[in-house]
């Protein structure tokens, strides 16, 4: 599923090709989006999405992901414009921090701009990142 470029679809409906030049995609008002439920919902069905769809990526693999191609198998799959690597993995290690589910984790350290890190399916241990005791 995709969220960008008029991509998603809900049940077949594409809003973006469906509507005309002019038309309302929506009949919710802007007051109505700025209500903190529409908002916390709006918020938890994305952070959902991009979950099950994180989880989804780092079963095709064995073990921890790394980072960088995470990011750019999210992108692949969401249909982003080509971007800098190091900018997504940002954009995505930030993400997911800040969704802190108890599935999908991430392990990287707090520096910006390196794409290192590791993204894994805390309830695989298989999948778990090895930490040396160093």
């Amino acid at each position: 599923m995709a969220f960008w470029g008029g991509r998603f679809k809900w049940g077949g409906y594409s809003p973006a090709k469906q509507a005309g030049v002019g038309d309302a995609i929506s009949d919710v008002s802007p007051a109505g989006l700025q209500s903190p439920a529409a908002g916390a919902d709006v918020y938890r069905i994305l952070s959902e999405s991009l979950v099950d769809l994180g989880l989804q990526i780092v079963r095709e693999v064995r073990g921890p992901m790394r980072l960088w191609e995470f990011s750019w198998r999210l992108g692949s799959r969401l249909g982003m414009p080509p971007m800098p690597l190091s900018e997504i993995s940002d954009a995505v290690k930030a993400t997911l921090s800040t969704i802190d589910h108890q599935r999908l984790r991430i392990l990287a350290p707090p520096g910006r701009g390196t794409g290192a890190g590791y993204v894994y399916d805390a309830a695989d241990p298989d999948a778990w990142p090895v930490r040396s005791s160093r």
